[in-house]
């Protein structure tokens, strides 16, 4: 069989190992906490800077949706405008007529 002070070095090999395994996961361990602790800032700040740029846009559209609204006014108030003018000169040539027939 095998000797045993080859087993007991074998055995002493496969624990310096499983130590040094476990030893290096901690370090990765480590090392990815210290990534997200680093990372963290710039997302929370990309998410801000989205979240500012959603607000942006909807600020604009609402703007849009208002100047659109005022037009629609405007262009409302120009054709009602222009129908009392047209019905101000019929009368007004209804008025003439008259005074022409008497």
């Amino acid at each position: 069989g095998v000797p045993l002070s080859k087993v007991e070095m074998d055995a002493t090999e496969l624990c310096k190992q499983t130590d040094l395994a476990d030893k290096a996961s901690k370090a990765l361990e480590t090392a990815q906490s210290l990534v997200r602790t680093l990372v963290k800032p710039y997302i929370q700040a990309d998410d801000q800077a989205d979240d500012e740029a959603k607000r942006f846009i909807q600020s604009r559209n609402q703007a849009r949706a208002e100047l659109i609204s005022r037009l629609q006014d405007v262009t409302q108030q120009d054709w009602a405008s222009a129908q009392l003018k047209r019905l101000e000169s019929e009368v007004a040539g209804l008025a003439q007529e008259d005074r022409l027939s008497e």
